[in-house]
C-alpha cells in the first residue's frame, strides 16, 4: 500500500502504521494514489451516503528526501460541486480552467486545508472523517473577525493610495474595508459555483486568501489585501493580515488569478437619479425620529417651530429633486441593507446644504428613508466610489 506523509511525524505513542492513510480502504488508497500520480490539481469522490459524499483536490509533491509523495493540499467538503462519472472513485483529469474553478469551489466551501484526516472506521471508506482545520463552516463576513489586523497596516495602505481624507485614525478608511469585505464575502460564497475564480472579489490559493480592496495607487494598481493562516496559539482570527500590495508587487506573482473589484449594484442604472419618478417622504416618520432630531439645524428646532420645520423640509426635497434633474451627478449613490440608494443635499436654512436625504428606487417612486448628516453621507458613499460632488466633496 502506498505510503502518504500528511506532514506530521508519529508521536512516540503511536507507530507508524497508525497515521492517517496506513489503514485505509483499498480502494480509497487507489483513488487518491491516481489523483497523486496527475501532474495537476485533481478532484476525487472519497466516499459517503448520496448526501453526504465527499470530495477531496489534492495535489501531489515529492520529499527532499524522495521515495515519498505528499498531500500538500487536501479540502473535503459535503457540497457537489462537480458532477463525477456514475460508478467512478476518482474524477478523471480535467481541463485547466474547470480544475481552476473546482479548486476556487472547494476552498471557499471549506477555506482552509485539512489538518489531519482521520478514519472512525478503517475498512469502511465511507466513514472517513475529514477534519479542516479549526473546521471552520462559513467565511466570516466581518474582517477584524475573520482576520488579526496589526494598525501599521493601515498606514502603509493609505500611503499606497492616492491622497485622500480618511478621517482621524483611519475610522473612514476601516469602516471602507469593513463593509467591502462583507460584500465580497456574499458575492463569492453566492457565485463560486457559476463564475471562474477571476471573476470572484475573494481568491483562495495556497493557504492564502487574496482581496480586492477596490482602492487603487496614485498609477491606478489595483491595491489587494492579503491574508495568510494565523499562527498564533489559541487566536480568535483564523487569518493573518500580512499587508496590502498592488497589482505588480511580487509577493502577488504566486496567484494565477487575481479577484475581481466588489460589485455593489446588479443594475448599473440604479446608481443614477430618475427625474421621472416622484419622491415620496414621510415626513412624520423622517422628522418625529429621535435619531434624526439632533441632526436638524437648531434654528428650526423648539415647540414653536414644527411647522415651520415641516414646510422647510418639504421645500428642500422639492428643490433637491429639481438640482439633481438637472445635474444627476448630485446624487450620490450608497450602499445600505443590501440596496443601492442616492443621497440628496437638503438645504433647509440658506443655499448650503445642511441635511443629506436618502431615497430608495421602489415600483414607480423613490421613497425617502432618513436623513444623514454630512459626514455620515460621505462615510456611506465611500463605500462604493470616491464622491467628487462639491456638496459632500471632503
Amino acid at each position: 500500500m502506498l505510503d502518504f506523509d500528511f506532514g506530521r511525524k508519529a508521536r512516540p505513542t503511536e507507530s507508524k502504521e497508525s497515521l492517517p492513510g496506513r489503514s485505509w480502504s483499498q480502494s480509497t488508497t487507489n483513488a487518491i494514489k491516481t489523483m497523486l500520480a496527475e501532474k495537476a490539481p485533481s478532484v476525487a469522490l472519497i466516499g459517503g451516503a448520496s448526501n453526504t459524499k465527499r470530495y477531496l483536490l489534492c495535489r501531489r509533491a515529492r520529499s527532499k528526501g524522495g521515495g515519498r509523495t505528499r498531500l500538500i493540499t487536501g479540502i473535503a467538503l459535503t457540497k457537489p460541486v462537480l458532477r463525477l462519472d456514475p460508478g467512478s472513485r476518482f474524477q478523471k483529469p480535467l481541463p485547466r480552467q474547470a480544475r481552476q474553478r473546482a479548486k476556487a469551489q472547494l476552498r471557499c466551501a471549506c477555506r482552509r486545508p485539512v489538518a489531519r484526516i482521520e478514519s472512525k472506521h478503517p475498512h469502511n471508506s465511507n466513514e472517513i472523517d475529514w477534519t479542516p482545520h479549526g473546521d471552520p463552516q462559513h467565511l466570516c463576513s466581518n474582517v477584524y473577525d475573520f482576520a488579526f489586523c496589526p494598525e501599521p497596516c493601515y498606514d502603509r495602505l493609505v500611503d499606497l493610495t492616492d491622497p485622500e481624507d480618511w478621517g482621524p485614525s483611519n475610522r473612514i478608511l476601516k469602516n471602507y474595508l469593513l463593509f467591502s469585505f462583507s460584500r465580497a464575502v456574499f458575492l463569492t460564497e453566492r457565485d463560486v459555483d457559476q463564475t471562474a475564480p477571476s471573476n470572484l472579489p475573494l481568491v483562495f490559493d495556497d493557504d492564502r486568501c487574496l482581496f480586492n480592496t477596490g482602492l487603487y495607487t496614485r498609477r491606478y494598481e489595483t491595491i489587494y489585501g492579503l491574508f495568510e493562516p494565523n499562527t498564533k496559539p489559541d487566536a480568535r482570527q483564523r487569518w493573518f493580515l500580512k499587508g496590502f500590495f498592488k497589482e505588480s508587487d511580487p509577493m502577488l506573482v504566486s496567484f494565477e488569478y487575481l479577484p475581481c473589484r466588489v460589485r455593489f449594484a446588479e443594475d448599473p442604472s440604479e446608481l443614477v437619479f430618475d427625474y421621472r419618478l416622484p419622491i415620496r417622504s414621510n415626513i412624520d416618520h423622517i422628522l418625529g425620529d429621535e435619531e434624526n432630531l439632533p441632526r436638524i439645524p437648531a434654528s428650526l428646532m423648539g415647540e414653536g417651530n414644527s411647522l415651520l420645520l415641516r414646510r422647510a423640509f418639504e421645500g428642500a426635497v422639492v428643490e433637491a429633486a429639481r438640482r439633481a434633474a438637472a445635474n444627476y451627478t448630485l446624487a450620490v449613490p450608497q450602499f445600505y441593507g443590501g440596496r443601492i440608494q442616492l443621497l440628496l443635499p437638503l438645504c433647509l436654512t440658506g443655499d448650503k446644504p445642511e441635511l443629506a436625504l436618502t431615497i430608495q428606487r421602489e415600483d414607480g417612486f423613490y421613497a425617502a428613508r432618513t436623513c444623514l448628516t454630512l459626514d455620515m453621507a460621505y462615510n456611506n458613499a465611500r463605500l462604493i466610489c470616491r464622491p467628487e460632488t462639491s456638496w459632500i466633496k471632503r
